[in-house]
């Protein structure tokens, strides 16, 4: 991968995670607890 692609994968994935409601839901997947569907 060269530099610009990474810097574009990292740009789109910064972008996803700095919206409030995904960055809340993240943490909430990465606290360690199990999650049900339900």
């Amino acid at each position: 991968m060269d530099v610009e692609a990474a810097d574009l994968s990292l740009a789109a994935v910064a972008g996803a995670i700095a919206d409030p409601s995904r960055a809340i839901m993240l943490c909430a997947l990465l606290d360690g607890r199990a999650r049900t569907a339900t």
